[in-house]
């Protein structure tokens, strides 16, 4: 058995696509890889899950969704700058943006949900036939 075909690749990069938003481009992934749910795993302790984040502020709920969406779905950028100077991609800036500019984030979650969804309705189809 192939558990890659199976189960889907632990490589988020295999799932991702390039999107633009104003004038520069990201590589997305969906937001229901494998890896992503790992990393959920890894960020959210049993604690958390059981007790629903009780104990923490909405900020830090906040920065650890970011931190999981900056290792497995917001995954490059080309073309993105700050006050005129470019910005290379890293996961540390990834958090950073994610974190911090809530239209940005907005527009990430969209696309990664959509692309979610739209892998779930594949998958679907296939097992009908």
């Amino acid at each position: 058995m192939d558990f890659a075909k199976k189960y889907g690749s632990m490589n988020v990069k295999d799932h991702a696509e390039w999107h633009t938003f104003n004038d520069a481009e990201f590589l997305i992934a969906p937001n229901n890889t494998q890896a992503f749910k790992i990393a959920a795993m890894k960020q959210f302790g049993l604690n958390d899950i059981q007790n629903g984040m009780e104990g923490r502020s909405a900020y830090e709920v906040l920065k650890l969704e970011c931190a999981i969406k900056a290792e497995t779905v917001l995954l490059d950028w080309k073309g993105v700058t700050f006050e005129g100077d470019e910005v290379k991609y890293s996961k540390e800036k990834a958090h950073e943006y994610l974190t911090n500019y809530e239209p940005f984030r907005e527009w990430v979650e969209t696309i990664t949900s959509k692309m979610a969804d739209d892998a779930d309705a594949k998958k679907e189809s296939v097992k009908k036939k």
